[in-house]
């Protein structure tokens, strides 16, 4: 039943009266609260906790069910508000001492909250607040009213902001400046920890005294909780919050360390992380990556001549069938291989979908073909952000994994670029949020192509390769160094006119060196003519001198890249 609010009684006045007239044994503990005999309990039983706080009373039942409590008792819940019907009313003054907002809870929990200036929003009972800090007295600061009122009755300040755990970082916190110690109360949720790791720190940039972070008995939600419970303020708990310097670490221990090596799917070429592979359409990377996907599940040779090491793969080829997979693997003389596997749809999510492969498979390689069909395309200013995230989680599952590679297949965008990163079609959040980039160039009308190599990790390069009519694409020379040599020909010569190249192919073929009047021979040229391309080709580095009018080939030095490459921070 519910008390009439014109009994003139405060709720806590209502509850002592109701536990007498049950004759039921009390024992005073502060002027406001007592324990009291459980209903049905004996007289030494005093198993309730009953506190009244400013508009309402709380109680806490360590037998029974506080609602049996009440219903013993003859009373209901909203008779623990002074104004059963109504329920409890929070009023925020500002610091000139007028009312700036109020909030009203209701006996069935609900808020409303009515602002009257909208220029501050000061903290809850300011005027407590500030004569405790001229006191030099601890400050409470907790997540709702009822948790400042709560611990009020213990004869401390304690004071919150409006809406608690959701607008803690809206409100006026700077009458605490002067604060000779501050706690920072937690909800034991959460939205009352990430309260708390917000809060604590502006506040100690705020506060010239010490400010701790504290929350309930483990078990306990809030500051009320735990008072009823009957917890003293001493013991609420310490709470250990995240630093923003939590994980920093000295060059002495780093240099202590000892770090795995930097394993491979292809030496060289792919090491382990996210990659992504760019191509204009229809330029046959996914014949590139379907060979790499046989070559990895065989353990055999990946272009023709890397050897790599036998891993389970997953070719996810979102863009193909069955029927086309298998007439493809044919082709490239692929056999039935219980270490390589095709999805050709998602049943699932993508990041599902890698979890439970990478759950299952140890250090394997997958393949996305392509981005297109799980990418979402974003405009408008935050385009970079949403790129970047969205391929950075895929980065995150694979990095959780140690030894696994994971390639995904995209497009590059219309025209060169001087950089082959920029040809990435895109934002800059997809090349960014990679471990590796790989970019293929090839003329449609030709199966010689370049393959571009940047990554945070492995060594940086550019690769000739072929595409045979069968769709193997091999790389140009008997490894990554010859390939590497016959890409930088193909550079220094592709952007020249063919009595040029003729040219530097001549002088490449006589490492002796030659003279202005061989090349006039071989030519056809003049010596002036003859003279004037030499210097022409030396001064942009494609030749080089080894005497006074001898040009001899122009020879780069190629570092040796192995599958041992120590990783570097990113």
């Amino acid at each position: 039943m519910n008390a009439n609010p014109t009994d003139g009684l405060t709720a806590f006045e209502r509850v002592r009266r109701a536990v007498e007239n049950q004759g039921l044994n009390i024992k005073p503990e502060r002027r406001d609260s007592f324990l009291c005999q459980g209903p049905g309990h004996s007289e030494s039983d005093l198993s309730v906790h009953v506190t009244g706080i400013a508009g309402q009373t709380l109680i806490k039942s360590f037998a029974d069910e506080e609602e049996l409590f009440l219903d013993a008792i003859g009373l209901g819940w909203a008779d623990l508000f002074d104004n059963p019907k109504q329920g409890n009313r929070y009023e925020y003054y500002d610091i000139a001492g007028d009312l700036a907002r109020t909030v009203t809870r209701s006996p069935a929990k609900q808020f409303n909250q009515k602002v009257l200036d909208k220029e501050t929003v000061p903290l809850y009972r300011l005027d407590e607040v500030r004569e405790a800090v001229k006191a030099g007295a601890p400050i409470y600061v907790c997540e709702g009213e009822k948790d400042a009122d709560t611990l009020r009755t213990l004869g401390v300040c304690a004071t919150t902001s409006p809406q608690g755990a959701q607008s803690w970082n809206k409100a006026d916190y700077t009458p605490l400046a002067d604060a000779a110690q501050v706690f920072v109360v937690a909800d034991n949720d959460k939205a009352g920890i990430e309260r708390a790791k917000g809060l604590t720190p502006k506040l100690e940039r705020l506060c010239a005294g010490q400010v701790e972070a504290v929350a309930p008995a483990e078990g306990l939600k809030d500051a009320a909780d735990h008072i009823m419970a009957g917890h003293t303020l001493q013991q609420f708990e310490p709470l250990k919050l995240s630093s923003p310097l939590d994980g920093m670490f000295s060059s002495e221990w780093l240099f202590k360390q000892q770090f795995p090596p930097l394993e491979y799917a292809v030496p060289g070429i792919v090491p382990e992380g996210l990659a992504l592979l760019a191509a204009p359409p229809k330029i046959g990377k996914s014949w590139m990556v379907l060979g790499l996907a046989k070559a990895c599940s065989e353990g055999n040779h990946a272009f023709g001549v890397i050897p790599v090491d036998r891993r389970p793969v997953l070719y996810m080829a979102l863009e193909d069938g069955p029927r086309r997979l298998q007439n493809r693997l044919g082709s490239i003389r692929g056999a039935g291989d219980p270490n390589l596997f095709f999805l050709t749809e998602l049943k699932s999510d993508l990041l599902t979908t890698l979890d439970s492969f990478l759950r299952k498979y140890r250090k394997p390689l997958i393949i996305l073909d392509t981005l297109g069909k799980v990418r979402d395309v974003y405009s408008g200013n935050d385009a970079y952000q949403k790129d970047y995230a969205q391929l950075g989680v895929m980065k995150e599952m694979i990095d959780r994994y140690p030894g696994a590679s994971m390639i995904v297949v995209h497009h590059t965008r219309k025209g060169a670029a001087d950089d082959f990163v920029q040809e990435v079609s895109g934002t800059q959040g997809l090349t960014g949020a990679v471990d590796t980039i790989l970019t293929l160039r090839r003329d449609r009308n030709s199966g010689d192509a370049l393959l571009n190599v940047t990554a945070r990790d492995a060594m940086e390069g550019q690769y000739a390769l072929t595409m045979g009519d069968n769709g193997v694409w091999e790389l140009i020379g008997d490894d990554l160094e010859e390939s590497a040599e016959a890409a930088r020909k193909h550079h220094e010569t592709s952007n020249l006119g063919d009595g040029n190249a003729k040219l530097i192919q001549y002088i490449n073929d006589h490492p002796e060196g030659v003279k202005r009047s061989d090349v006039a021979t071989f030519m056809g040229w003049s010596d002036e003519t003859a003279s004037t391309n030499l210097s022409r080709l030396y001064k942009r580095g494609s030749i080089s001198k080894s005497g006074r009018g001898v040009y001899v080939p122009n020879i780069t030095n190629i570092t040796d890249i192995t599958p041992n490459t120590e990783r570097q921070a990113s």
